[in-house]
C-alpha cells in the first residue's frame, strides 16, 4: 500500500495556481453546491506534512502527520502516520484508536484492514480486532458484510467474525457487485459466484470485469461481449468494449473503428471513431477523429468537434480540454461551452460537490468549482476529494 493511495484518482502532484496569461480567477460565489463547507474535510499537504482543510479553505486538522488517508463518510475516521505508525482520529483532530499498525486503510461500512508485521487484519471502528492478522491481503468489507483475503497466491473471503467463509481458492477475486455477484478467477478462467461460494455463471471466459449497470464485459475465444446476472450473452463478436453506462449503450470496436451499440446488441451509432469511450451519467462520450478529442451527444452529434490534443471522459457534469497551443487545460459543459479558458497545467474531475482539484504553473494545489470561479486557494502541493464528515 503506497502512501500516496489517500488520492487515489484524484492526486495531481505539484500543483499550481498562478497569473497565467493574465487569467485571474475570482472566488466561488453560492453556486457551489456545499451548502455547510464546514462539514466537508479533504486531505491535504504542505511543508511535508499532511492535514486536512474544509471547504471554507480552513484549517480544519492541523498539519502534523507524516501521511493521511481520507475521511470514511459512515464512519468519520481517518488513517493517519503518526511518527512511523498508523491510527486513526476523528474529525476534531482527536486520536480514537492508537497509532500501532504498520498500514491502515479507510474504514467501510464500520471496518477496516490494517497491517502489522507484514500482516493484514481487520479493526472495527472501537478498535477491536475482528479478523486476526494472518493474511497477505485483506479488501473493504462489502456491503453483504464479507472482504476480499489472500495469502500468497490463493484468495477467499472473509466475514466480519473473522470466518474464513469462502476458502482460498481462487488466483484473482473481486469484492460482491451490485448483483450480490462476485467475479472469481479459477484454473486461469474468470467465472461469478455468490456469498455462500456458488458458482452462478461459469468459469468459462479467458477475461472479465465486474457488473456495471446490470452486464459484465467477458472475453471468449478472443472476442469481446456482455454477459447478463443470467449468464446469457450479447454476442462475443467484438475486438474491444468498454461497458455499459447507464443509459444502456457501450462502446464496442470491430475492426478498425468504434461505434455503440445498445443492450439488445444493435449498433446505434455506426462505428466511425478511431477510440470510443464509455457515456458519462449527462450523456456525453469521449471520442477521437484523426487523433483529435471530442465529445458527442447520445446520438452521436458533436457538442465538442474532435479538434482537442487530449481530453478526459466527463464527470460531474464537465469535461476536461486540453488547448492544443497552451497545452493548458479548460472545462466544457455539456452543451459544449467552457466555463473557463485554458488556463490549469493539469486537472482533476469534478465532483458531485461540483468542485475539482487544478493544477498550475508554480506547484500549489487548489479547488476549482462549477461557475468557473477558485473555491479554495491554490496553495497545496497535494490534495484529496472532499468528504462529508459531519
Amino acid at each position: 500500500m503506497k502512501k500516496w493511495s489517500v488520492f487515489l484518482g484524484v492526486l495531481l502532484s505539484a500543483f499550481a495556481l498562478s497569473g497565467c496569461g493574465g487569467n485571474t480567477l475570482q472566488k466561488a460565489d453560492s453556486k457551489l453546491q456545499i451548502v455547510q463547507a464546514d462539514t466537508y474535510l479533504a486531505p491535504a499537504y504542505n511543508n511535508g506534512k499532511y492535514g486536512y482543510i474544509d471547504a471554507n479553505g480552513d484549517t480544519a486538522v492541523a498539519f502534523r502527520y507524516a501521511d493521511a488517508q481520507a475521511f470514511s463518510q459512515e464512519d468519520g475516521l481517518a488513517a493517519v502516520k503518526m511518527d512511523d505508525k498508523y491510527g486513526y482520529i476523528d474529525a476534531n483532530g482527536e486520536k480514537v484508536i492508537e497509532a500501532e499498525y504498520d498500514y491502515a486503510g479507510v474504514f467501510h461500512h464500520g471496518y477496516a484492514a490494517v497491517c502489522k508485521e507484514n500482516k493484514y487484519g481487520m479493526i472495527d471502528t472501537s478498535g477491536n480486532v475482528v479478523v486476526d492478522f494472518t493474511y497477505d491481503t485483506i479488501g473493504n468489507v462489502c456491503e453483504h458484510g464479507l472482504a476480499t483475503a489472500g495469502v500468497g497466491e490463493a484468495y477467499g473471503y472473509v466475514n466480519t467474525d473473522g470466518e474464513l467463509v469462502i476458502p482460498l481458492e481462487y488466483q484473482t477475486v473481486n469484492p460482491f457487485g451490485e448483483n450480490g455477484l462476485a467475479l472469481v478467477k479459477k484454473n486461469g478462467k474468470y467465472g461469478f459466484i455468490d456469498e455462500s461460494g456458488k458458482e452462478m455463471i461459469p468459469f468459462n471466459y479467458d477475461y472479465a470485469e465486474n457488473f456495471k449497470n446490470g452486464y459484465a464485459v467477458a472475453v471468449r475465444d478472443g472476442k469481446n461481449g456482455f454477459l447478463d446476472v443470467t449468464g446469457e450473452v450479447i454476442e462475443f463478436s467484438y475486438d474491444t468494449v468498454f461497458g455499459f453506462a447507464q443509459n444502456g449503450l457501450a462502446a464496442v470496436k470491430q475492426g478498425e473503428k468504434w461505434g455503440y451499440i445498445n443492450v439488445d446488441g444493435d449498433m446505434v451509432i455506426e462505428p466511425m471513431y478511431e477510440a470510443a469511450y464509455s457515456f458519462s451519467e449527462d450523456g456525453v462520450a469521449m471520442v477521437t477523429v484523426n487523433g483529435k478529442y471530442g465529445y458527442i451527444d447520445e446520438k452521436g452529434n458533436y457538442i465538442v468537434e474532435p479538434e482537442k490534443t487530449f481530453a478526459q471522459s466527463f464527470s460531474g457534469g464537465y469535461g476536461a480540454v486540453q488547448d492544443g497551443e497552451s497545452g493548458l487545460w479548460s472545462y466544457v459543459d455539456a452543451s459544449g461551452k467552457e466555463i473557463v479558458k485554458p488556463t490549469f497545467k493539469a486537472v482533476g474531475a469534478f465532483s458531485e460537490l461540483g468542485v475539482a482539484i487544478v493544477q498550475m504553473e508554480n506547484g500549489k494545489a487548489g479547488f476549482f468549482a462549477s461557475d468557473g470561479k477558485l473555491l479554495i486557494e491554490a496553495k497545496y502541493e497535494a490534495l484529496g476529494n472532499f468528504v462529508k464528515v459531519r
